[in-house]
């Protein structure tokens, strides 16, 4: 059911293609993993914002690969 709940709020707050592992979750149920989804989010983009600075795009370029990766 927690799995269920965390697939659930990755649906209805991303793009990502995980409705199907959701399954019959009640999205009401699952406000508890909003903040789960948002931090994974962040991680990934602040993750993508390190790697482009670290292979030394300028800031433009970095803003843009962050919000390609959100």
């Amino acid at each position: 059911m927690i799995a269920a709940e965390l697939a659930a709020a990755f649906a209805l707050l991303t793009r990502l293609p995980v409705a199907g592992l959701a399954g019959r979750a009640v999205p009401a149920r699952a406000v508890w993993a909003y903040p789960l989804a948002g931090a994974a989010v962040g991680a990934a983009g602040g993750a993508a914002d390190l790697l482009a600075r670290g292979l030394g795009l300028g800031a433009p370029l970095s803003a843009i690969w962050t919000l390609a990766v959100q």
